[in-house]
């Protein structure tokens, strides 16, 4: 029996040794990837966050009532977390991934992000539950920028800095035909 204990006692050790060996992994490549990372767990009502997701925040690894924190709220409006706090939960377990692009505000400015959410789910397929979710949001603020001064370009002279024929008419056309 002693043995039987001890054995335990090193398969215990052994697990946790590989535990923390994944999450030293995780917590590399997530720094590596400049990404927001996050999980939410229903039970706790907390979100952790990668510890690069948190520097770039601001914030804490470890946030406790996500959608009641002033800081969180700062970042991402209440009405936002909201948003996406709905769209989580509308997913089930055969489709449980959704996607938006959001503006966070980090570091005094607005960057767009773009957030991808995977429901967790747990239970038979009966009844399943939901758990929390995984996540991350990438910053796309460089892409939209770019973006939208590419459609510049395209839609004006570059000399006067007004619209170019085509959407000067486009445009015309559909003043005029709201005015009908």
């Amino acid at each position: 029996e002693e043995l039987i204990a001890k054995g335990d006692t090193i398969a215990s050790d052994r697990t946790l040794r590989l535990l923390e060996q994944e999450r030293i992994k995780y917590q590399f490549f997530a720094s590596m990837s400049k990404e927001i990372q996050f999980e939410y767990n229903v039970d706790t009502d907390m979100v952790t966050l990668s510890e690069w997701g948190a520097k770039y925040l601001g914030v804490d690894e470890l946030v406790m009532h996500p959608f009641e924190d002033e800081k969180m709220a700062e970042i991402l409006n209440v009405e936002k977390m909201h948003e996406i706090r709905r769209k989580v939960r509308a997913t089930n377990y055969t489709n449980p991934v959704v996607g938006g692009v959001y503006r966070l505000h980090v570091n005094g400015e607005d960057r767009w992000h773009r957030m991808t959410v995977r429901a967790m789910w747990e239970g038979t397929e009966e009844k399943m539950h939901y758990t929390g979710a995984i996540g991350k949001f990438a910053n796309v603020d460089e892409d939209y920028k770019r973006m939208d001064s590419l459609e510049k370009e395209a839609s004006h002279d570059t000399l006067t800095g007004l619209f170019n024929h085509m959407n000067a008419r486009k445009l015309i056309e559909a003043v005029l035909a709201e005015r009908r």
